[in-house]
């Protein structure tokens, strides 16, 4: 329902995730409105006034390399991002990185407040100064089988139960 779409975008702008509260007004606006109820038409007059007030606050980044380098993958909050893409996150701390198979080459913090003007952030990579050692985790090793006693008096006890149960 429109309506319920409504109230949950206020709610989840409110807890700060304006670019879910974004999305959800998105929705209701661009809802259908022949025949719609007063109530849905109201609802998706509200999502479009509300998507008109959020836009300015969302803020926005962009990342790019120092030098193209198209072995270079970003990264922000350790997902991949596109080349030259402009962002919508959420207000607060960012982490952008840039790696070259799966190693972090050249990384950074950013602090995005609410209404700031797009931020562009360019990355240099770090020179490699050793290959890096792959970390290979330890196989879990069983080094003893345990006992079998607390299981059996356990399935003893169990059995004891029924048959009492079905005597009685």
């Amino acid at each position: 329902s429109p309506v319920l779409l409504l109230y949950m975008a206020l709610f989840v702008c409110n807890l700060g995730d304006l670019v879910a509260a974004k999305r959800r007004y998105r929705q209701v606006a661009e809802g259908s409105v022949e025949g719609a109820p007063p109530p849905i038409i109201a609802a998706q007059r509200d999502a479009e006034a509300e998507l008109r007030a959020i836009e300015p606050r969302i803020p926005r980044l962009s990342v790019r390399l120092s030098k193209p380098d198209p072995s270079v993958s970003l990264f922000v909050d350790d997902s991949p991002i596109e080349r030259d893409a402009t962002l919508e996150l959420n207000p607060g701390e960012h982490r952008v990185e840039a790696r070259v198979g799966g190693v972090s080459r050249a990384q950074r913090s950013v602090k995005l407040r609410e209404g700031d003007p797009p931020l562009a952030v360019e990355l240099s990579l770090e020179p490699m100064t050793s290959v890096p050692t792959p970390v290979v985790p330890k196989s879990a090793e069983v080094t003893s089988e345990g006992s079998f006693i607390p299981g059996a008096v356990v399935l003893s006890i169990g059995g004891a139960g029924l048959i009492l149960g079905g005597v009685m």
